[in-house]
């Protein structure tokens, strides 16, 4: 059998195109395959820390570089105002004496309540993806209204009071949280908070009003890789923190006072004034 040469070489030539075809097709999949492989990485978590290209993977994601988390404050509720009298099952809730953990907490958010006098709020700061400093904190009010006198849940005096870490007041409104009082100096402007990758801390930021009802936010500012950031934080429920002034008892709707750490007492209008002789605007 005779071979035409142009025959043979056309196969010649078919067969290396053929496995340059497979080479490059093999090579593609190769690449697909390590970089879809750290994105499911990054994604899912499949694979533990690969350090600096885990990092690369994780910053392209979005980790933060700092979380923050809201801790709520359990026990008693400090005094609080409400913007609506309690009625109805809410009134239940407050003189029922079998109430559950968290149900009076969500009676103050739904009746648009508010601490008086100040508000603590707690903050858990996490270090995320690399080391971070916290060099700043400050209030941002997002609304004022009227000081909130519907009905006023009292408190007790034992207890009631954590030590003030940083203070920050909104009316006028500080440009930064200051140290423990009497200090007046920012209280990051000789101090950061170094944090390693979910090393945590936490922090108590105690925000006073002005007249009126506020509701405001807290930005922290963080330093990484050179560069400053900020983040704004809310609520446990996403929504800005609130906080009201005291007005005289006699202005309020309706004063309670509390027999148990979640469970209160009417006070008659001729009770008012003997309860809070000795404690001041707010009852405790």
């Amino acid at each position: 059998m005779s071979v035409s040469p142009e025959g043979g070489s056309g196969e010649a030539s078919g067969s290396g195109r053929a496995k340059r075809i497979v080479w490059l097709a093999g090579l593609c999949s190769a690449i697909l395959i390590a970089v879809g492989g750290a994105w499911f990485t990054g994604l899912f978590g499949v694979v533990a820390d690969s350090g600096e290209a885990a990092d690369v993977v994780q910053d392209t994601l979005g980790r933060p570089a700092l979380r923050v988390s809201v801790v709520q404050q359990r026990g008693q509720l400090t005094a609080t105002a409400l913007g609506e009298r309690p009625k109805g099952a809410d009134k239940g809730v407050l003189l029922g004496g079998e109430t559950a953990q968290g149900q009076l907490r969500d009676l103050v958010k739904r009746r648009q309540g508010a601490p008086v006098g100040k508000a603590v709020v707690r903050v858990e700061l996490t270090g995320g993806r690399k080391a971070v400093r916290v060099v700043g904190a400050r209030p941002v009010v997002k609304k004022v209204g009227t000081p909130l006198t519907a009905a006023l849940l009292a408190c007790e005096t034992a207890g009631e009071e954590s030590t003030v870490e940083m203070v920050a007041r909104l009316d006028p409104v500080s440009p930064a949280f200051l140290g423990k009082p009497p200090s007046k100096r920012p209280y990051f402007e000789s101090r950061t908070i170094s944090l390693k990758r979910d090393e945590q801390v936490t922090l108590d930021m105690t925000v006073m009003p002005g007249s009126g009802v506020y509701d405001f936010t807290i930005v922290i500012d963080y330093q990484y890789d050179g560069r400053t950031e900020t983040q704004e934080v809310f609520d446990a429920d996403g929504r800005p923190f609130r906080v009201t002034s005291a007005v005289a008892p006699g202005k309020y709707g309706v004063v309670y006072q509390p027999t148990t750490a979640e469970s209160y007492h009417a006070l008659r209008k001729t009770e008012v004034e003997a309860y809070f002789r000795n404690r001041g605007v707010r009852g405790c």
